[in-house]
C-alpha cells in the first residue's frame, strides 16, 4: 500500500522523498508507517492496515512505524529530514522477547525501490518482484 503524505494535487517524482518500510511476512514480522506529521494511514479492517511506502515533501518529518509480529505489535516515532529525490528505509527488528529496535536509512543515490524491496517475501514470485515502485502509479 502507498500514500502520498502531503496536502494539494500531486507533485512530480523529482520534487518527493519516499520512504518505504520493509514488510518481510514470511517470518510474521512486518513493519508499516501508520502516521506522517500526525495525519493518520491507518485502514481499519484491512489485512495491512498502515502503508508500506509514502511520499513526503522535502523537509523535516515525524513518522509514526508499526512494528507486528504475530498478535504483537508497537509504536514509535522516527524524525528525519528528507530531501527530493531520495529514498529512506525505516525498519524495526525484535532484539528481545518484548522489545523493538526502530532505525532509518538514507538509501545510496540512484537507489530505485521495486515491489521486492519494500515486500520481500509477498514479491518473491509473480510478476512484479523487480518493478519500481512509483510516486506515479496509482494508489
Amino acid at each position: 500500500m502507498r500514500r502520498h503524505a502531503y496536502e494539494g494535487p500531486r507533485r512530480p517524482a523529482a520534487e518527493l522523498a519516499t520512504v518505504f518500510a520493509r514488510w518481510d511476512g514470511a517470518g510474521s514480522e512486518q513493519t508499516y508507517i501508520c502516521r506522517v506529521d500526525g495525519r493518520q494511514f491507518r485502514q481499519p479492517g484491512e489485512d495491512n492496515p498502515c502503508p508500506s511506502v509514502v511520499y513526503v515533501t522535502p523537509g523535516p518529518h515525524v513518522f509514526e512505524v508499526e512494528h507486528r509480529m504475530g498478535f504483537r505489535y508497537g509504536t514509535y516515532l522516527l524524525t528525519f529530514n528528507t530531501r527530493a529525490g531520495s529514498t529512506y528505509e525505516v525498519k524495526s527488528s525484535v532484539y528481545d522477547e518484548k522489545y523493538a529496535r526502530y532505525v532509518w536509512r538514507e538509501m545510496p543515490p540512484g537507489y530505485v525501490l521495486t515491489y521486492k524491496d519494500a515486500a520481500p517475501a509477498h514479491f518473491a514470485k509473480g510478476e512484479r518482484p523487480n518493478r519500481p515502485v512509483s510516486p506515479d502509479d496509482p494508489d
